[in-house]
């Protein structure tokens, strides 16, 4: 903490103040101290500037694992669950937990896809989140960018080429990890109706109302389409090196 400088007393200034500490506690001031001014007060502290929450690096050691899908037992008891540092595009597969029994703070950074009592969740954003489970159980998750030194990325295919069909309805599709160079196939979908975001993370090319899109970098993008009128639906997919 810093503070700011004293004024300087003048000589006369010091002088009173060791008077007054070396006369009795009832005795009043003597007549030479009434005539000096008094001692200029110190100028109030700057306030401490509040700490800053440090951000998860984008690239971490070896404490953090890759792209793996790891199973977490959301309905047992016990110790808190230690802090976990997952690469993009891995799986959090919570078990063992309602449709209703999860909440994620930010949102936005896992891409949840709920099945008979599992929540298989990718990660397709970079940060730290907080999960909250039914029973006021708590588990914090770091999502890295990257991996130092790399690592085997079994949550994620390999590259190929995957097909969404627009044409189906009912909810989206769960999130995709795949390697850089693989193609997303969005069939049955006319020259209108899509996007992608960010647009330069993929290369698209359109035929007869297919539409391939390689990926060229890696990232998340995603894969936005609208048939024929009906609900917009959303892909996201993670894309490794």
């Amino acid at each position: 903490m810093r503070f700011r400088p004293f004024r300087h007393l003048t000589v006369a200034a010091i002088a009173l103040v060791t008077m007054a500490a070396c006369s009795p506690i009832m005795g009043g001031p003597g007549p030479a101290a009434a005539d000096q001014p008094p001692p200029a007060e110190a100028a109030p502290p700057a306030p401490a500037a509040p700490p800053a929450e440090a951000a998860p690096p984008a690239a971490v050691g070896r404490s953090c694992r890759g792209a793996v899908v790891h199973p977490v037992d959301a309905a047992g008891i016990g110790r808190p669950w230690p802090r976990l540092c997952i690469q993009i595009g891995g799986v959090l597969r919570l078990e063992n937990l309602g449709p209703d029994g999860l909440r994620t703070s930010p949102t936005g950074k896992l891409d949840c896809f709920y099945a008979a009592g599992v929540h298989s969740c990718r990660l397709v954003h970079t940060g730290s989140v907080r999960l909250d489970f039914a029973g006021d159980r708590q588990l914090t998750l770091d999502i890295a960018g990257q991996v130092s030194p790399p690592r085997p990325a079994p949550a994620c295919d390999p590259v190929g080429t995957y097909t969404v069909d627009a044409s189906q309805g009912g909810p989206p599709p769960p999130a995709l990890c795949v390697q850089l160079g693989a193609v997303l196939r969005i069939a049955n979908l006319g020259p209108a109706g899509f996007t992608a975001t960010p647009e330069n993370n993929v290369s698209c090319r359109y035929e007869a109302g297919v539409r391939d899109c390689r990926t060229v970098r890696a990232g998340t993008v995603t894969l936005t389409t609208t048939y024929d009128g009906q609900e917009t639906r959303t892909l996201n997919v993670v894309v490794l090196r």
